[in-house]
């Protein structure tokens, strides 16, 4: 195929001066060399402006952008998205890489199939250089928009499928990825939209690294202010914003009728919740205020039984009466 489509990546980093170097020379050895890569850099204090700006005198398709302060990392997403001007897009993670066949594969599913927004490879990961496992790939080829998007919701894992390649046109629609679930409310969105496919052939290889090697309940506090409770369980979180997003938040789900969209919701939200298996820790958390519950009713009941037997005891001596002399 002809490289007449300029495809934007953009690559949002901070502090992955060593692993960004492979992520940056990944993509630039692409097959497919219409590129752009845009690289905002969240002030990093490593040698990452350094490498950026010796990469970028190198090759003229490279735009550095360096933020003054760490805005954190979905505003430097968006920051990758808003300064793009391809016909196509996609993310790249800073320690992350693709086959050099990569983005052609991608760009050909796009333009052969208008009905088509989103085009990725299989998702491989790696941990200190050692291969871990393949997500399995996701396809979404329904003609519905509503099975489309439960479908997505019933397989997403991983989501590798977040670094595919879009429109970029409909990709600027839709609300930016913003903190946890932010990335598979954008593919479910997108699942609307139209047709996914992931491609067999080529792949994006991950890295496990950085915050993924930390305790979640670390992250999830850390990076989301989540509360230690609600951290513990990060997918009840992910389930509930799905369900959120599809029932009323987002504008994307306007053609359905109120009642599909609930609906929806639900499924999207019960399919998380069971194939993470969930329902046992929900139970736990409920259990709490049971517990709690039954131990109030307890003591309620052990005073009840106390405040009877005292009142019959007054009553019994009532009756009696009071004792006669000489008796």
């Amino acid at each position: 195929m002809n490289n007449s489509c300029l495809v934007s990546i953009g690559l949002p980093s901070f502090n992955r001066a060593q692993d960004l170097k492979h992520a940056i020379e990944s993509v630039l050895t692409q097959s497919y060399t219409n590129l752009e890569i845009i690289i905002s850099d969240n002030a990093s204090t490593d040698d990452t402006q350094q490498l950026c700006e010796e990469f970028a005198a190198q090759d003229k398709r490279i735009r550095y952008i360096r933020q003054a302060v760490n805005r954190g990392p979905a505003a430097n997403f968006a920051t990758v998205l808003d300064g793009a001007r391809g016909e196509f897009f996609m993310w790249l993670g800073d320690d992350d890489w693709i086959d050099q066949d990569y983005v052609r594969e991608c760009v050909g599913v796009l333009t052969a199939n208008a009905d088509f927004q989103l085009a990725c490879g299989c998702a491989r990961y790696y941990r200190g250089g050692s291969f871990l496992f393949e997500e399995e790939p996701i396809n979404l080829w329904q003609d519905d928009p509503a099975e489309r998007v439960l479908g997505y919701f019933r397989q997403v894992n991983t989501n590798g499928m977040f670094y595919g390649v879009t429109r970029r046109s409909v990709l600027a629609t839709l609300e930016k990825p913003n903190g946890i679930g932010g990335d598979w409310l954008a593919i479910g969105q997108l699942a609307f939209i139209g047709k996914s496919r992931t491609l067999e052939s080529v792949h994006v290889n991950r890295s496990l690294g950085g915050a993924s090697q930390q305790d979640v309940r670390t992250v999830m506090v850390s990076t989301y202010g989540l509360p230690a409770a609600f951290a513990r369980m990060p997918f009840v979180i992910v389930a509930w914003k799905v369900f959120a997003d599809l029932a009323w938040k987002s504008h994307i789900y306007k053609p359905l009728k109120r009642g599909k969209r609930l609906s929806l919701a639900t499924k999207s939200a019960k399919s998380i919740i069971r194939r993470f298996k969930l329902f046992g820790r929900l139970e736990k958390i409920i259990e709490i205020p049971r517990k709690m519950g039954k131990f109030i009713a307890g003591l309620f009941a052990r005073l009840q039984t106390k405040l009877i037997l005292r009142t019959r005891i007054k009553r019994s001596v009532r009756k009696a009466g009071p004792s006669r002399p000489g008796k």
